[in-house]
C-alpha cells in the first residue's frame, strides 16, 4: 500500500498565494521605511530579496505575466542603488501602487487569468520606462546585492490552517471538562475501601500534569506575534495624513508581544478606528505644530506589553488633545451629562465612547459621524477586554486595550448564589470578605459596604439575575476590580477558583444581563459566566456614591 501523499498543482499554488502574501508585506513594509531613509542599504537589499523571493515562485508555479512584473520592479530597484533615480515620496506612492496591483493580479492569475490587466498596463510601462531623474541617493560601500548569510540554524516550521487550530482547541476544552468532571467523581470516591480506586487517582494525578503541558502547548501554538499586525498601520497613517494634508509616521514598539489568533483578529477594526482618529482629529497641520514648536512631522506610537495573562495594546499620538470644555458642551448637547453636573475628565472622556458622539464639525470620508470609538469599546468588551483613554492638552492622547491573551480558556472563580453556580473571571477577582451583619439584614440589591476603611459599591447578585434563595446565614462579597476601580458583589457561597471553559451562548439566552457565557462545570452542569463590566454598573447605578478605592 502507497502511503505517499500526493501534492497537486491545487496544493503549490495554495502555498505560492501565502508566500506572495508574506512577499507583498515586506515590500510594503520597506518601501515605507525608504521614504523614511532612503538611502539605508539594509531597506534596498530587503526589497531586492522580496521582490526576488516573489519573482522566483511566480516561475516556479508558471504566473509568467506576475514573474515579468515582478522583474521589471527589481529593475527600478536597482536604479535606486545606482543612483539614477531617487526614492521621493511620489515615487514611493507609486510603487506602493504597484504593491497593490500585485494584490489584485495575483488571484486573478492563480484562478487562471494570468494575463496583466489594462488598469496595470500603465505601471508596468511606467517602471520599464528609462529613468529621468539622475538625483543620486547617499553613497553606500555595502554590497546591496548580497543577501543575509545563512547561518544553518533554520527553524522547522510547517503551515497549519486556522481551522485545525481552532479544533485542537475545541477539543482541548472538552478534554478540560472531562477531566474536571472525572477529579470530582474521584474525589467523591472512597479510596480506602478499594485499592483500584486509589490507583485511578493516582493515575488521573500523573495525567494531570501531562494535560497541563498539553494545554499550553496547544495555546501556545495558537499565539502569534503582533508586529505584522501593527506594520500594515504604517500604510494607513502614511496615506491618511497625505490625503489630510498632515505629516504623520507611524512607531511600532513591543512588535514581539503574542497573542490568541482569535485576539488578533477581532482587533484589527478598533485598531484601524483608533488610528485614524489619531490622525484625523489628534495630528495637527504642519503649520500649527510649527506655531506650537512641536516637529511638523506628527508621531503615532502603537505599544503592545504583556501584562500577566493580559497584553495592553495602546496608540498615542503626540497631537493636540482633547478639548474638555468641547468635549463636555457636546455632552450636555446629547444629555448624557446634566447641565449643573462637572464631571472629573476620566468620567467625561469616558462618553466618547457612547455611539453617535463626535465634536467633529465636518464629517469627513475618515472621521465625523461619532461611530468609530463606539465600534471600538463594543468589540473589545466582546474579547472580555476594558478600553481606557487618556489626554492632555497639547501634549495628545493616548487609548489603551487590555485583552485576555487566549480567548478559550480562563482560570475562573465559581461562586454559588441559591442553588446555582456562576464563574467569575479570576483576574478580575481582588479579594473576598464576609458581608457585614447589618448589610445582611437589608436584603437590598445594591448598596455601600466599607472596606479597607473606604466605601465600596456592591450589587446582590440574586436580585441582579432574579435567583430564588433562602434567607442566607452567612453571605460573601466578592471584591472585583476593572477599569481602575472596584466593586463587590454579593454571593451566598464562595467555591473556589478552576479552570474554565467558555463557551457561547444560545441565541435564546445570550441577552441575560450581566452574563458573558457559559460553561460546564465537573458535575455536569452549566454554569454562567459573569460579564465583569455589567456587573460594575449594576453596582454604581444603585449608589451616586461609587467612586474609587485605593489599595489597603
Amino acid at each position: 500500500m502507497n502511503d505517499d501523499v500526493e501534492v497537486t498543482r491545487e496544493d503549490i499554488l495554495q502555498v505560492f498565494a501565502v508566500e506572495a502574501k508574506e512577499q507583498l508585506d515586506l515590500l510594503e513594509d520597506g518601501l515605507l521605511k525608504l521614504e523614511q531613509d532612503p538611502g539605508d542599504p539594509e531597506v534596498l537589499a530587503e526589497l531586492f530579496r522580496a521582490a526576488h523571493s516573489l519573482k522566483g515562485n511566480a516561475s516556479v508555479v508558471d504566473l509568467t505575466s506576475i514573474e515579468a512584473f515582478t522583474h521589471t520592479l527589481e529593475d527600478v530597484f536597482d536604479r535606486i542603488r545606482s543612483g539614477s533615480i531617487t526614492p521621493t515620496s511620489d515615487l514611493v506612492s507609486l510603487l506602493l501602487r504597484v504593491v497593490d496591483a500585485f494584490r489584485r493580479i495575483i488571484p486573478k492569475a492563480l484562478a487562471g487569468i494570468d494575463d496583466p490587466h489594462p488598469e496595470h498596463a500603465e505601471l508596468l510601462r511606467w517602471l520599464a520606462s528609462p529613468a529621468r531623474d539622475s538625483s543620486a541617493v547617499a553613497e553606500s560601500t555595502s554590497d546591496l546585492s548580497q543577501s543575509t548569510v545563512d547561518d544553518g540554524s533554520r527553524n522547522r516550521t510547517l503551515r497549519v490552517d486556522a481551522h485545525k487550530l481552532d479544533r485542537m482547541l475545541d477539543l482541548l476544552g472538552e478534554i478540560t471538562i472531562a477531566r474536571s468532571r472525572l477529579s470530582s467523581l474521584l474525589g467523591l470516591a472512597d479510596v480506602r475501601s478499594l485499592p483500584v480506586l486509589r490507583d485511578a487517582r493516582d493515575a488521573h494525578d500523573d495525567a494531570e500534569e501531562l494535560y497541563r503541558e498539553l494545554q499550553s502547548e496547544v495555546l501556545r501554538s495558537r499565539l502569534v506575534r503582533l508586529g505584522p499586525t501593527f506594520r500594515r498601520y504604517q500604510r494607513v497613517v502614511r496615506d491618511l495624513a497625505l490625503a489630510s494634508g498632515k505629516h504623520a509616521h507611524l512607531v511600532i514598539d513591543g512588535e514581539d508581544a503574542e497573542v490568541d489568533l482569535a485576539v488578533v483578529e477581532a482587533i484589527r477594526d478598533p485598531l484601524t478606528h483608533m488610528i485614524r482618529n489619531a490622525v484625523d482629529h489628534g495630528i495637527e497641520p504642519p503649520a500649527l505644530r510649527a506655531a506650537k514648536g512641536k516637529p511638523e512631522i506628527g508621531t503615532i506610537v502603537v505599544r503592545a506589553t504583556r501584562e500577566g495573562s493580559s497584553v495592553a495594546i495602546s496608540v498615542a499620538d503626540d497631537g493636540a488633545g482633547l478639548d474638555r470644555e468641547q468635549v463636555l458642551a457636546r455632552a450636555r448637547a446629547m444629555k448624557l451629562v446634566a447641565a449643573d453636573e462637572v464631571p472629573s475628565d476620566s468620567n467625561l472622556f469616558k462618553l466618547i465612547f457612547e455611539p453617535g458622539f463626535s465634536t467633529a464639525k465636518i464629517v469627513s470620508e475618515v472621521s465625523g459621524r461619532g461611530i468609530g470609538m463606539s465600534v471600538v469599546q463594543r468589540n473589545i468588551e466582546a474579547l472580555r477586554g476594558t478600553v481606557l483613554l487618556s489626554s492632555h492638552p497639547g501634549r495628545g492622547t493616548t487609548v489603551t486595550l487590555r485583552l485576555p491573551l487566549t480567548l478559550a480558556i480562563i482560570e475562573g472563580f465559581s461562586v454559588g448564589v441559591g442553588t446555582e453556580t456562576y464563574v467569575l473571571p479570576m483576574d478580575a477577582v481582588l479579594a473576598c470578605v464576609e458581608m457585614p451583619e447589618a448589610e445582611r439584614t437589608t436584603d437590598d440589591a445594591q448598596g455601600l459596604i466599607d472596606v479597607w476603611g473606604r466605601p465600596i459599591p456592591y450589587v446582590r447578585l440574586a436580585n441582579l439575575l432574579g435567583v430564588e434563595r433562602s434567607p442566607a446565614n452567612r453571605e460573601s462579597v466578592v471584591i472585583l476590580q476593572h477599569d481602575g476601580d472596584r466593586a463587590g458583589v454579593v454571593v451566598d457561597d464562595l467555591c473556589g477558583a478552576s479552570q474554565t471553559v467558555i463557551k457561547p451562548l444560545a441565541d435564546l439566552v445570550d441577552r441575560i444581563p450581566a452574563v458573558a457565557g457559559c460553561t460546564l462545570l465537573g458535575s455536569g452542569r452549566v454554569a454562567l459566566i459573569l460579564d465583569v463590566p455589567a456587573l460594575f454598573e449594576a453596582a454604581a447605578s444603585g449608589t451616586s456614591s461609587a467612586q474609587q478605592v485605593s489599595e489597603p
